[in-house]
């Protein structure tokens, strides 16, 4: 317990902890921290001597793990530094967490500086010793991270040595990482489907207003056609009635004729 925290449980591996190179190369490799705790392990921290680690003062959440790639860069000017194993000390802290260390050797291959100093050369190297499967998964989720120049050697191992993970473990990771890559696979497969229901959709919706507007048109000249046939049922209705009534003048004007000839022919008859 620090100052009334409870101490979460984090597990530190370095993949490849001894390095084999010379004086002007860097050497990348890849650790991995685990929270293998209940809790949220706050501000994590690494440190070693000549070395830059890609993420710094982070959160890891309890059942989570985190790939990290880091940089050696010997720091070396002198012959007889060279030719040399350097012991280099790795330290994990956080706020709540114990303090971890792991041991990565670096043995520094003989060089004569003053071979250097007649070429007037100051390259330097990098060299990858790491597992192929950890260096991809890396930097595709951190590509800018990964150099893509200025580089003479990659070394892959088939089998890293001195893994500080059981096989186990080791198949593990393998095994989540490949499951990441298909959880992608399958976003991706997703949100191109569901793309092409929206395109589908808003085809739909486009056709249905098309169709609602030709039917709003053909329901306003049907509108017009009959109020066109109301005019004209009321003037058909006027001069039926005015044909009815000259008939019916007609009428009355021969009924009024025949009685008026049947009385003068009464007359006659007298």
């Amino acid at each position: 317990m620090i100052d009334g925290l409870l101490l979460n449980k984090v597990q530190l591996d370095v993949f490849t902890n001894s390095f084999n190179i010379n004086y002007n190369e860097i050497a990348i490799g890849v650790l991995r921290i685990q929270n293998i705790g209940n809790s949220t392990a706050l501000h994590l921290r690494l440190n070693m001597n000549w070395t830059q680690f890609t993420t710094q003062d982070f959160n890891l959440n309890a059942g989570q793990y985190n790939l990290i790639n880091f940089n050696i860069t010997p720091q070396i000017t002198k012959t007889a530094d060279t030719n040399k194993t350097y012991s280099l000390i790795m330290t994990l802290t956080g706020d709540n967490i114990e303090t971890k260390t792991e041991v990565v050797n670096i043995f520094v291959n003989y060089h004569d500086f003053r071979d250097t100093q007649q070429n007037n050369t100051n390259t330097t190297n990098i060299v990858y010793i790491v597992n192929d499967e950890v260096i991809r998964d890396y930097c595709s989720r951190n590509p800018d991270l990964c150099p893509k120049t200025n580089v003479t050697e990659i070394i892959y191992l088939e089998k890293p040595t001195q893994l500080n993970i059981t096989q186990s473990d080791w198949s593990t990771l393998i095994s989540d990482i490949n499951a990441n890559r298909d959880f992608r696979l399958e976003i991706k497969s997703f949100m191109a489907q569901l793309q092409d229901r929206q395109n589908r959709l808003e085809e739909n919706i486009k056709n249905l207003t098309e169709d609602l507007n030709s039917n709003t048109k053909a329901v306003k000249g049907i509108e017009e056609k009959f109020q066109k046939l109301k005019i004209n049922s009321f003037w058909w209705k006027v001069i039926l009635t005015i044909i009815i009534l000259i008939l019916g003048l007609i009428g009355l004007g021969v009924y009024f004729i025949l009685k008026w000839k049947s009385e003068q022919d009464s007359y006659v008859g007298l």
